[in-house]
């Protein structure tokens, strides 16, 4: 029988948008599924509409369960979080554009697109008044470097708050055209099929050549930005809060939390949260969030935005981070993201997949003294997980893409880390 999910749903205010979806899976969990043991916790990543965010819960349950063993006495039951996050935007959803512009320019009108859907993720008067600006300056961007120096003065000031505690981010620098020069430049190429395939590149779509692709490009980054900000939000308030009461509502169940991309973060934040919730796994599938989260030592005294996790054992079992190459949208697009963001964005000339600004899922968890760098074996292989440390599962001959999870191979480790958490971790 199928795992039962129920669903959670939150606004971009991280507020519950129906109540009795709570009321629901308490009904549920001490009724009917009064019998349950162990409770999944699934978050989606930023680029899912709900129907995607719907078959990826499926998809990963159908992977969970397939590989659950025989008489363990143990019995499931899913809580999937829906969260509004917006995809990059499409060619064939193509707005008004600006006055009297040349509709027949493809790379200027994706840049349009993109401030679009930009301006439908921020949904503030505010930062769709300084859009609508960056649409005004559209078509003075070729040949004139005051207008684009203009342009990526105006869209970095859509950054989020810096939070001095997040090495994910720094507060936006002096960044000048060269922005545009770079995010134009034709060997960035972030090609890949659509996110909800087992492959692709969290609907990047084509980096290449030009100042409005320029432009395009760093306006959809700024949105990838404004995403991930938002699934921390909502895992650490909303999330968190709603989890805490269904908690106190069902005790002695096992919770365990996974999530995709920033989906990856945003459970994260929920385990972190202000108010004390059950975790006796977390499964971060290819994480879009800083590989840094967990450092103890970032140096100067600093440390990840979720050491707290580790340090307070908030987590009570395993922690599982997969991580692939081939993950193109962490390996490549979330270092590009987090540096345009950055403190030092005034000598944006590149990314580094590995140094400070790398995504968890494109190499792991780094600089960690409670990680364990292993690989990420076939379906029955055995682990040796271990409660309390961080088990990076090295998926480069795996995982083919970012959207590539519900795979036999990923619920097996979950498995095994929800086999290896024990009755203890309740």
């Amino acid at each position: 029988m199928p795992i039962p999910v129920f669903g959670l749903e939150f606004n971009k205010d991280a507020k519950p948008v129906n109540k009795a979806q709570e009321e629901e899976a308490i009904r549920f969990l001490n009724g009917e599924g009064a019998g349950t043991t162990d409770v999944l916790v699934l978050s989606h990543g930023w680029n899912n509409d709900m129907a995607e965010a719907r078959d990826l819960y499926d998809r990963l349950l159908h992977a969970i369960e397939s590989q659950l063993p025989g008489g363990t006495g143990r019995t499931f039951a899913a809580l999937g979080i829906f969260w509004p996050s917006k995809r990059f935007a499409d060619k064939e959803l193509i707005p008004g554009g600006a006055a009297g512009f040349d509709s027949s320019n493809a790379d200027a009108q994706q840049a349009l697109e993109a401030l679009d859907t930009l301006k439908a993720a921020l949904d503030t008067p505010e930062s769709a008044a300084v859009i609508d600006e960056l649409t005004a300056l559209i078509p003075r961007l070729e040949g004139d470097t005051a207008a684009q120096d203009e342009f990526v003065a105006k869209l970095l000031g859509l950054n989020p708050s810096f939070d001095p505690e997040d090495d994910e981010s720094g507060p936006a620098g002096q960044a000048d055209h060269r922005v545009l020069e770079l995010l134009g430049a034709p060997d960035l190429d972030f090609d890949g099929p659509p996110p909800s395939s087992e492959g692709g590149a969290a609907g990047f779509g084509n980096f290449f050549g030009g100042i409005f692709k320029g432009a395009g490009n760093a306006t959809n980054l700024i949105t990838y930005y404004q995403m991930k900000e938002r699934a921390g939000f909502i895992g650490g308030q909303g999330a968190n809060a709603v989890i805490a009461r269904i908690q106190a509502a069902v005790p002695q169940r096992r919770f365990h939390y996974a999530g995709h991309s920033f989906g990856a973060r945003l459970v994260t934040g929920l385990v972190d949260g202000p108010r004390q919730v059950r975790a006796s796994t977390l499964s971060l599938l290819q994480g879009a969030f800083s590989h840094n989260a967990f450092s103890g030592n970032l140096g100067k005294g600093k440390q990840g935005k979720y050491r707290a996790v580790i340090e307070k054992k908030k987590v009570t079992g395993p922690i599982l981070v997969t991580h692939s190459v081939q993950d193109s949208a962490v390996s490549m697009a979330y270092p590009l993201a987090s540096r345009l963001q950055g403190e030092d964005a005034a000598g944006f000339t590149g990314f580094d997949p590995a140094g400070r600004w790398g995504g968890m899922g494109g190499n792991g968890a780094q600089n960690t003294a409670e990680a364990d760098f292993l690989t990420l074996l076939p379906a029955g292989g055995a682990y040796q997980f271990k409660t309390g440390r961080i088990h990076n599962l090295n998926g480069d001959k795996v995982i083919t893409g970012h959207g590539d999870i519900a795979r036999p191979e990923t619920g097996h480790a979950i498995v095994q880390a929800i086999l290896a958490a024990g009755a203890s971790s309740q």
